[in-house]
């Protein structure tokens, strides 16, 4: 892995359940990496003793807060915004210029293909050469904000998905130190984000061709658990809505278990180029 670029894998309360570097052991990755952990961690003092000092960036959640908007009056602070924007901080102190933000809960790494007029999957073993490609395209467009692997959601009932990018990103984002990201919410940080960016003309880009697949949250016990069993997917989205009334709503996605999620209707927040065909005559 080029040595300019480090994987920062945010995580909260279970040193000893990073599923995420599991499965980056299994895909062979060989770069650089971090865990990213808050000073305010119950389990701080376990991080330590399992991880050297090279693999864990500390990090103080109030160097951050009086800069962000939560999107409400109160409520937990077991919340990964903080991280996200700890993560260009720790990243270009280290002296990287790209950095990943991975979740710690990733189980598998797919490769999304057609396959007999169908969408399927085989998992990645060489997972460094797809975060090579990511940066060097990052690199290469100036104008990308950041780029993202999909999610499973991303191909429900539609094969299309895997034949073009998807201008969004979620969960994992590859970032450049000089290309900062407003996030904000206390929840949906990241859908918050790429919307209010695209809205002011950033681009945000999902690659389609690999994908992650995470552990539900719901059922993880740790990390983020507590604040989705408390508001469930419902509340999360509104972090969204309340911002983006105009173009955002909540509705159900899923294929056997349903749930509330948010729908960006792009056509009604994103700028558009014009025709010429169309300016005023004098």
């Amino acid at each position: 892995m080029r040595n300019d670029f480090i994987l920062l894998v945010l995580s909260y309360n279970r040193p000893t359940n990073v599923l995420s570097l599991e499965t980056l052991k299994k895909t062979n990755y060989d770069g650089n990496w971090a865990l990213v952990v808050g000073e305010d961690d119950p389990q701080l003092e376990n991080y330590k003793k399992l991880y050297p000092e090279e693999h864990l960036a500390i990090f103080n959640k109030n160097d951050y807060k009086k800069d962000v908007d939560l999107c409400d009056q109160g409520g937990s602070d077991k919340i990964g915004l903080y991280a996200r924007l700890a993560c260009f901080d720790i990243a270009k102190s280290r002296g990287f210029k790209y950095f990943l933000e991975f979740d710690d809960d990733y189980v598998e790494y797919r490769y999304r293909v057609e396959y007999e007029g169908k969408l399927n999957y085989c998992w990645t073993t060489h997972i460094t050469e797809c975060f090579e490609a990511a940066v060097e395209f990052l690199e290469n467009n100036k104008l990308v904000q950041s780029v993202a692997f999909a999610q499973g959601g991303d191909f429900i009932c539609d094969l299309n998905a895997i034949k073009h990018p998807m201008e969004k990103c979620m969960n994992s984002w590859f970032c450049a130190v000089d290309r900062p990201i407003k996030f904000n919410g206390r929840m949906n940080d990241d859908v918050n984000a790429y919307v209010n960016g695209r809205c002011n003309g950033q681009l945000f880009l999902t690659c389609p061709h690999i994908s992650i697949k995470q552990k539900p949250t719901q059922s993880s016990g740790t990390g983020m658990a507590d604040i989705y069993k408390d508001n469930g997917t419902y509340k999360k989205t509104l972090y969204t809505i309340i911002q983006h009334p105009s173009g955002v709503k909540v509705q159900m996605m899923g294929l056997t278990y349903y749930r509330l999620h948010h729908n960006v209707k792009k056509e009604f927040l994103y700028p558009c180029l014009i025709s010429s065909q169309y300016k005023k005559t004098p």
